[in-house]
């Protein structure tokens, strides 16, 4: 277990842009249900029953099965996988995808067809070419 502890905290501080090393990140595990104070702490409207309806946590996996328990590598893919413009264009987007930066979630030959530029040039432009251009494509 600490191993994993150790690879999570080592990938988390590698993606992270604040500059913070190992020991500046502390790790946790938290059952839903037992959150500590120490870690609800940091969420002002936290509501222990919100998500579980009083049950614990070792209710819910019985009730649900494993789906309550993913790996970092998992939940940290929602966030990186790439998408076809007919997919973006939607009102309702798959999780994970940011909805004020759907762009970055275009795949490669998308971006290019659906703005006539690259990524890598998008980003050169000043931030109003930018909105100008999502807006003309449908993903502002």
């Amino acid at each position: 277990k600490q191993w994993y502890q150790r690879r999570v905290r080592g990938e988390y501080i590698l993606h992270d842009p604040s500059g913070r090393d190992e020991s500046m990140v502390e790790m946790l595990t938290v059952k839903q249900g037992m959150e500590p104070p120490k870690f609800t702490g940091h969420f002002q409207a936290w509501d222990p029953r919100k998500w579980s309806g009083g049950k614990s946590y070792e209710e819910l996996v019985a009730q649900f099965g494993d789906v309550l328990v993913s790996s970092v590598d998992q939940e940290l893919e929602k966030y990186s996988r790439k998408y076809p413009y007919e997919v973006l264009v939607k009102k309702v987007v798959p999780e994970g995808v940011d909805v004020v930066n759907k762009e970055r979630y275009l795949e490669d030959r998308d971006f290019l067809e659906v703005f006539g530029m690259t990524l890598a040039e998008y980003d050169k432009l000043p931030a109003w070419k930018r909105i100008r251009a999502k807006k003309a494509v449908n993903l502002f």
